[in-house]
């Protein structure tokens, strides 16, 4: 659909006009603010003529490359309790630290676990040494068949959250807050209990995505289920390779190993950044080669896996016909330990060398 930006131009003014707006002193950063975006309306309405507008936000990991651990994020818009004074406290446990929902549940259950009987508390303690008494494992027993506190509740909320959300990343699914919403809902119903209450408030959501920094990230790239796949099955096969060859070494030695792999150069070096005046649209430097500036020749040594470089060295070097000519030919440098090819882009190609 052809868009017309002057009436994109007006629509604006139309919309900021309806709120009648105070009339305020201007510094002179707003000033130039005002100055940037007038230029960029009014290249718009020279240069445009259709503009398609594709929008599309996910949920992903703001630092992906850290370990994200879940952390107990609470809903304090609702009591966990019916009423709240009549909570129970940790304050005669003789607790010195919080365990985990899980630890309570195997120390019970180690308690319980005698023929007869349940087993001594000395026996209890010589696994389980954060167990000071029966009582106190009479009332784990008991908030364990509540389904756990509120914060081990809540913790098996985060978690489950969590992890549907790092399976959905791997999966290359999109994400939104209704999801991260929707998966906490599911747990909380699969704990099920009366006298706990969350509803995953927005105000939760957003203490959750903080706690674990997931952000919202504008998509820049669309892959198919075949590509992770193949990402998958690549890294497997690599895995199953590297496992395989592990077992030839001791057999055959090192220095009978060898790896070799692709180096691509440029002709012509250059900086990908240099100061300009702010604002400018274009920012040019000259160079004398723009296709010395791409990928010009390509080098493929061989080494062992003691260290050593074997020779001779393969290069292929950037041709226009992808041939070397009958002159460069006849005057091409020869040495014994370089082996030169040619091709039209200066890479190695499948069709020409494998």
């Amino acid at each position: 659909m052809k868009v017309n930006p002057l009436n994109v131009i007006n629509l604006v003014l139309a919309y900021f006009h309806s709120l009648n707006l105070p009339n305020t002193e201007k510094n002179y950063k707003e000033i130039e603010l005002a100055e940037h975006v007038k230029e960029i309306l009014i290249d718009a309405s020279l240069e445009f003529i259709e503009l398609d507008i594709i929008v599309e936000d996910s949920l992903c990991f703001y630092e992906e490359y850290k370990e994200h651990n879940a952390r107990i994020v609470e809903d304090e818009i609702l009591h966990h309790f019916l009423d709240p004074i009549k909570a129970p406290t940790n304050e005669c446990t003789g607790d010195n630290e919080e365990k985990s929902f899980e630890y309570k549940k195997k120390a019970v259950e180690f308690w319980r676990s005698g023929k007869k009987t349940n087993l001594n508390i000395k026996t209890v303690q010589n696994r389980f040494r954060h167990v000071s008494s029966i009582t106190q494992l009479r009332r784990w027993a008991h908030t364990i068949n509540k389904g756990g506190t509120y914060r081990e509740k809540i913790a098996q909320i985060c978690q489950f959250t969590l992890d549907n959300f790092q399976t959905a990343i791997e999966k290359g699914l999109i994400i939104h807050d209704r999801d991260l919403r929707r998966w906490a809902l599911q747990a909380q119903k699969e704990i099920g209990n009366e006298d706990f209450k969350f509803n995953a408030s927005k105000t939760w959501l957003v203490k959750f995505k903080k706690a674990h920094r997931i952000t919202s990230r504008k998509i820049n790239k669309f892959v198919t289920k075949k590509t992770l796949a193949s990402e998958s099955d690549l890294t497997n096969k690599a895995d199953l390779f590297v496992a395989d060859i592990k077992s030839y070494i001791p057999e055959i030695g090192a220095q009978n190993l060898y790896n070799s792999d692709q180096s691509g150069f440029q002709l012509e070096m250059h900086s990908g950044r240099t100061l300009a005046v702010e604002g400018e649209k274009q920012v040019q430097c000259l160079v004398q080669s723009i296709s010395s500036t791409t990928h010009s020749y390509t080098i493929q040594p061989l080494i062992s896996a003691t260290g050593k470089l074997l020779s001779p060295l393969f290069i292929v070097l950037k041709e226009k016909s992808g041939e070397f000519g009958p002159i460069v030919e006849a005057n091409l440098f020869t040495a014994e330990n370089v082996y030169v090819e040619a091709s039209k882009s200066g890479k190695l190609t499948t069709s020409k060398y494998f």
